[in-house]
């Protein structure tokens, strides 16, 4: 399914609704899983395909919109 799109990281302060819309926005953007991260560094790898990734703080070096 989301095997050839890049990932897409969602950041934003906690109780932003992240979450609350997450399924929604993995359906829009055709990924495969969620995933979940109060911050960058607890992801060991960061998927670079089919995830999309929240967290609280962005990545460094991510592009921002």
């Amino acid at each position: 399914m989301g095997q050839d799109k890049k990932s897409v990281v969602v950041y934003g302060p906690q109780g932003s609704g992240k979450s609350f819309h997450a399924e929604a926005l993995r359906k829009h953007f055709q990924l495969d899983i969620v995933v979940e991260a109060d911050a960058p560094h607890q992801v060991r790898k960061m998927p670079a395909t089919g995830a999309l990734v929240l967290t609280i703080d962005a990545p460094e070096g991510t592009r921002r919109a």
